[in-house]
């Protein structure tokens, strides 16, 4: 179902949204009476709590197993201003569920807000205190929205941890489908433990089993902008740097109908041209600056003696803007090593790769010690072995295959990802300087990063 997005940028179009769409100030639907009656283990009457519906594959916080945990983790625990939900909807920040309500539904009621968090446990008897203490976990910081029939009917003001909670009611007479959603404040996703607690869906008497989760609605890519023309065509950028003795890749961006057709002309010692793919690879022997003349052909023409300049040196990197595809952007902390393989194939069939488009990032959230450490932190130490090589997580358990497929296409691929103090750092990653070695704890030995 589409429904108008939940976006916060701040200034204008806040103020925008505001203005273009009517939305309702907090219902005040639940008195303290009724905010009770949903922190109890049964459902009002004629109602249905939304975690009992078919969450699999809702984008929801789910348990954790800290590390070294061998018995299953503990159900989440749900508490808002002090006072424990025994039921909720935990969704993710900038994440949506849509509820089939099949003309079956009254209302729909909760309470929102940032979950308090575990409380603090008093300290061992006999453990000593760490010498230094755990980080405060962040205030994080959302909106929450619903909409019914495609009309949004709330929106929250930015809510952060230690907030009062507050009521939502909303009326479902007659409405076919719900959709609850929760987006980030503006500043990160860290901390953005959102609750709709006690999410509960009242139901006409006798009704309530036509209450689901509705099948998610597969929409059609937008479409991207073909090439220009179907002969062939080199497009830009026509020029690429690198260190020499490092590794080398760098793929003609050339477009037009298909099969293309490659040949180079004066390439540096040490660099070859696979005339299928159009893709240059090997390592430079020396420094300097090198205009090689260029020729595809394809069923449609030809071109010839284009030039691409090739230089080599110590600080040759980076010589045009860094185009390509982010995992952050799309799937945040949710990525996995089949996400990104996908977005390779993608740069490539949609034509991208052919208009200079060459990266594809991987911008944390594949590192052992992800959110592991305490109040969601990062586990430096997790994250590395005893040699201090980093080391992955069981969404990533070939990260040197997941690398050189990249480049096979000829692609190239960015990690960014903690480092020894727990500070992001951003590194360029190639097959030759990533190794991998399973484990038993399903994590794989990633990388000591290099620039190629």
């Amino acid at each position: 179902m589409k429904h108008a997005p939940l976006r916060l940028v701040p200034g204008v179009i806040v103020a925008v949204a505001i203005a273009a769409v009517p939305v309702a100030s907090t219902p005040r639907g639940l008195s303290k009476q009724d905010a009770a009656e949903l922190q109890r283990a049964d459902p009002p009457s004629n109602g249905v709590w939304v975690d009992s519906l078919d969450l699999s594959k809702a984008p929801i916080r789910r348990p954790r197993a800290q590390r070294g945990q061998t018995a299953p983790p503990a159900p989440l625990a749900f508490i808002l201003g002090g006072a424990t939900y025994a039921h909720g909807l935990p969704l993710q920040s900038d994440g949506d569920l849509s509820i089939d309500l099949g003309g079956a539904a009254t209302r729909f009621v909760s309470m929102i807000g940032v979950d308090d968090g575990p409380p603090p446990q008093p300290p061992a008897a006999v453990a000593p205190a760490p010498a230094t203490p755990p980080p405060p976990p962040p205030p994080g910081s959302v909106v929450f929205a619903a909409w019914v029939d495609g009309k949004k009917v709330f929106e929250s003001d930015v809510m952060k941890r230690g907030d009062a909670p507050k009521p939502v009611s909303v009326d479902l007479t007659g409405a076919k489908t719900l959709v609850l959603a929760v987006a980030d404040g503006n500043d990160g996703t860290a901390g953005d433990n959102a609750d709709w607690a006690g999410a509960a869906i009242i139901a006409a008497s006798g009704r309530q089993a036509q209450i689901r989760v509705a099948a998610p609605v597969v929409e059609a890519p937008p479409q991207i902008a073909a090439s220009r023309s179907a002969a062939p065509m080199i497009n830009y950028p026509r020029i690429t740097g690198a260190t020499p003795g490092r590794p080398f890749l760098f793929r003609i961006p050339a477009s037009g109908d298909g099969p293309l057709t490659f040949t180079a002309k004066g390439l540096p010692d040490g660099l070859t041209l696979d005339a299928a793919t159009g893709i240059i690879t090997g390592a430079l022997k020396r420094e300097g600056r090198t205009e090689v003349a260029v020729s595809v052909k394809g069923p449609k023409g030809q071109v010839s003696n284009a030039v691409i300049t090739i230089v080599g040196g110590k600080d040759a990197l980076a010589l045009t803007p860094p185009l390509g595809w982010n995992s952050w952007n799309v799937w945040g902390g949710n990525v996995t090593a089949g996400h990104v393989r996908a977005a390779a194939d993608a740069m490539v069939s949609s034509g991208l790769a052919a208009q200079g488009y060459t990266f594809v990032n991987i911008d944390d959230a594949w590192e052992a010690g992800w959110h592991k450490g305490p109040n969601g932190a990062n586990d430096v130490a997790a994250g590395r072995d005893g040699n201090g090589e980093i080391l992955t997580n069981e969404k990533f358990p070939d990260m040197k295959g997941l690398v050189d497929y990249i480049h096979a296409k000829g692609l190239k691929s960015r990690t960014r990802g903690p480092g020894r103090s727990g500070a992001s750092t951003t590194s360029s990653t190639t097959g030759a300087a990533i190794r991998s070695r399973p484990t038993p704890t399903v994590r794989s030995r990633c990388c000591r990063s290099r620039t190629p």
